[in-house]
């Protein structure tokens, strides 16, 4: 598909503006919110985002100041190519900081894993000069060459890289992820790669610019995720039993337990499971479920928790009328709004939007 100089520059000023202002808003967002999180992925991913506002902005100075010279003119672009690598290598380091935070967390480790990129780009600026590559065909006559196959080398020493991640085992509790999120993810990483890949090799503008709004969806939704949707789920502290003369010790686990669970709201995490209670409580799954049935006044671990759900369910409608149902749901720790409905509805004998409408006409 070809077009003309005038054309070229004003879809490579909005394609290129598009990016920029996503990915920008993106990087302070992220940078913003970095401390919510035990790990640096919010950190690494307000990085990878801050990198693809820089070749924005470098995008505009080359297409102002130097429109002869700018990457559109050729085929595996020495520029391109530095920064489709950087780039990548941050993209993969936000998701090495979620799967393996322990990884990074230090500045040597993230430098340990970006060596190698580092490396790469070391013996790019070490060489001297590179040849202007205008087509595919260029490509092919001249992959001998050293400062030809080089630049070539990085598209499959990038998707080596990425496959990596797709081995590690993932903790669910302890990251907020699962093994369906880093395959999404590496995935969709790989998805840019391949577009960048394409318009690196074969020069096709329009291999470009979906790669560009592509980056831009990529860290508009990533971000979110991030944000909204990922959760972490802190260690639990173990329950210190001291007993006295008249209490058992089933009663003193419980209470030193049921506070912990009301303090902390542990009922609200959607990721808990029950052998992370036992271990807090400090006893076997059996001798768990017997002290719950026993000492709640409840007949299993879900009747406990969803007790304490429905109560901070009123409480939530009761000091914050401004929030929507959906809302109060989330935050109660549902992700099924029918379960939600059902439990309430076992609980108050009415629906929460009735339970609702009832409260706002007694006030």
């Amino acid at each position: 598909m070809e077009y003309s100089a005038l054309t070229t520059t004003l879809i490579t000023l909005i394609v290129s503006t598009i990016e920029l202002v996503v990915c920008l808003a993106c990087a302070i967002l992220l940078w913003y919110k970095r401390k919510k999180m035990p790990d640096n992925s919010r950190l690494m991913l307000a990085l990878g985002a801050a990198h693809c506002v820089i070749t924005s902005l470098l995008k505009y100075v080359q297409i102002l100041f130097s429109p002869t010279a700018h990457l559109y003119h050729e085929a595996l672009s020495p520029a391109s190519t530095k920064y489709g690598l950087l780039s990548t290598l941050l993209l993969l380091a936000y998701g090495v900081s979620v799967v393996k935070p322990e990884w990074f967390k230090s500045w040597k480790g993230v430098l340990g894993f970006l060596l190698p990129g580092f490396l790469m780009m070391a013996v790019f600026y070490s060489i001297p000069s590179y040849r202007i590559l205008y087509s595919f065909e260029d490509v092919c006559l001249h992959i001998a060459e050293p400062n030809v196959w080089f630049r070539a080398f990085q598209y499959p020493f990038i998707v080596v890289y990425s496959l990596v991640l797709l081995f590690v085992q993932v903790n669910i509790r302890k990251t907020g992820v699962s093994s369906l999120w880093v395959r999404s993810y590496i995935l969709g990483a790989l998805m840019l790669l391949t577009l960048v890949s394409a318009f690196s090799l074969f020069h096709l503008l329009v291999f470009h610019y979906i790669h560009q709004v592509c980056v831009a969806l990529f860290f508009a939704y990533w971000t979110y995720y991030e944000l909204y949707e990922r959760t972490y789920t802190a260690p639990l502290p173990s329950v210190n039993l001291v007993s006295d003369d008249n209490e058992n010790n089933d009663a003193v686990r419980f209470r030193n337990f049921n506070e912990q669970v009301e303090s902390r709201k542990l009922y609200t995490q959607v990721g808990l499971s029950r052998d992370d209670l036992c271990r807090m409580m400090g006893v076997d799954r059996t001798t768990f479920s017997r002290i719950i049935a026993e000492q709640s006044g409840c007949p299993n671990l879900a009747g406990y928790l969803n007790k304490k759900r429905m109560k901070y369910a009123v409480e939530l409608m009761r000091q914050h009328p401004n929030y929507t149902l959906h809302a109060i749901m989330e935050d109660c720790g549902y992700t099924s709004k029918v379960t939600f409905n059902r439990v309430f509805k076992e609980a108050y004998g009415m629906t929460p939007s009735e339970y609702r409408s009832q409260i706002v006409t007694m006030v």
